[in-house]
């Protein structure tokens, strides 16, 4: 059924906007559908999205822009599919995001902005598509229908992967316990194995604990400091060649917080495609993934961690075997092509669900009728000085994101653009230059 072309509006950047737009492009576009991703400032959307029979919407606030898309696609006959992998729009849950306890009053006020104008989106679209059935469950509770399609690995993020694996020995000196963090919002996540790592490290010398990016590591680690590699957050084509580095993969989330309970499965599968195996907080989307013992191991409290933990320490083989296995329930079950078949899938399931039987309707264009040429004397519009002061940019931040995306435009608009930073932990300390 799939003779229709697909629309993916981004209305963010990173990590989500590359697993969420352009992995399910390339799913999308390796199975013969026609997949176009753009962002969601772009002016020509209105007159684009008619073009289209499917239109998804990552992580898009609203605007009044997107509102007349979505009408605009509406009026076309078009079925407009909300997309998200994080739980964004949901404010009665927002007092469970840790990272707000910190935040500027400022800052605090455009997060829960954000979350209004997810939700306004989300409510004007007629599904949602995500990452996990614990989204999709919440997403039906405001009386909307949902479908998921999980986060999967691109063909280049399998390359770096496996060049990364080749060069990994299969025997060294000592063993690694690894942690990677993306952001800072993951201290409470790392203490679900905190306790236990301390233990294990203290009870098994030739352990060393290497964390790559922000983390503030508890107290008790302070004895064990000279056993303890730090890496800076690294951009995701350099990551897989530090995962393959470790022995043991560290995947915990806070027990009970819905926001972790919400976050997919790709910790366990960027280091299972390395051969890495994998310990994770026995929480939802670890769960469906991991089949305990087999592929990986969960653990739910301090108890299981530890056992969890001295099982691989001890085992050399044990360990290989899990990540070997690890890697191919990975290549069955989150390779894009096989991921592209069961979104196609899912897109004819909408598409019969809400299309079935409507026709597909011509819109006039709204320039119709409308001289685009400029008149003789027409003036250039003023340049402009602009002057932008703000704190230092939090990593990953889409709010920041979308500053410099705003200084980049004016500039290449021709307007000249002023940014004054105030320095924070980062820039302390830098000069101008660096």
């Amino acid at each position: 059924m799939n003779d229709y072309a697909v629309l993916i509006i981004s209305g963010t950047e990173g990590d989500t906007q590359r697993y969420r737009c352009f992995h399910q492009q390339e799913q999308l576009m390796l199975n013969d559908v026609e997949c176009t991703v753009k962002h969601f400032g772009n002016s020509q959307l209105l007159e684009d999205v008619v073009d289209y029979r499917v239109v998804i919407m990552h992580r898009v606030p609203h605007t009044d822009l997107i509102e007349a898309v979505i009408r605009r696609a509406h009026q076309a006959g078009d079925v407009v599919i909300f997309d998200t992998d994080d739980l964004i729009f949901e404010p009665k849950l927002t007092h469970w995001v840790d990272a707000l306890s910190t935040m500027p009053p400022d800052e605090l006020k455009l997060y829960h902005e954000g979350v209004r104008r997810y939700r306004r989106t989300l409510k004007l679209c007629d599904c949602v598509l995500t990452s996990t059935e614990f989204i999709a469950n919440l997403v039906r509770q405001i009386r909307k229908r949902a479908y998921v399609n999980r986060n999967s690995l691109s063909l280049e993020l399998i390359r770096i992967s496996e060049e990364a694996r080749r060069r990994r020995p299969r025997q060294k000196d000592g063993l690694t316990i690894g942690y990677a963090s993306g952001t800072y919002t993951h201290n409470r996540d790392f203490h679900e194995a905190a306790e236990a790592l301390v233990c294990v490290m203290e009870r098994y010398p030739d352990v060393e604990l290497c964390v790559v990016g922000y983390l503030d590591l508890p107290p008790e680690f302070e004895p064990l400091r000279y056993r303890i590699r730090r890496i800076p957050f690294v951009p995701w084509r350099e990551l897989p060649s530090v995962l393959s580095t470790f022995d043991i993969n560290l995947a915990p989330l806070e027990m009970g917080n819905p926001y972790c309970r919400a976050k997919s499965e790709l910790k366990y599968f960027e280091a299972a495609i390395v051969g890495v195996p994998t310990i994770a907080s026995r929480i939802d989307s670890f769960v469906y993934a991991i089949e305990h013992g087999v592929n990986g191991l969960l653990a739910g409290d301090t108890a299981e961690w530890i056992a969890g933990l001295e099982a691989l320490i001890e085992d050399a083989s044990y360990r290989w075997a899990m990540g070997e296995r690890a890697r191919a329930h990975v290549y069955r079950n989150y390779h894009p092509q096989r991921r592209g078949r069961e979104l196609i899938q899912t897109l004819d399931a909408i598409v019969q669900d809400f299309l079935l039987g409507k026709p597909r309707v011509t819109v006039p264009s709204r320039y119709e009728g409308v001289s685009l040429r400029a008149e003789p004397q027409d003036e250039a519009p003023p340049r402009l000085t602009v002057n932008w002061a703000l704190l230092e940019p939090i990593i990953g931040s889409g709010g920041y994101a979308s500053v410099f995306r705003m200084i980049r435009h004016l500039v290449e608009s021709g307007h000249e653009v002023r940014a004054y930073i105030q320095p924070g932990n980062l820039l302390v300390g830098k000069t101008e230059k660096e």
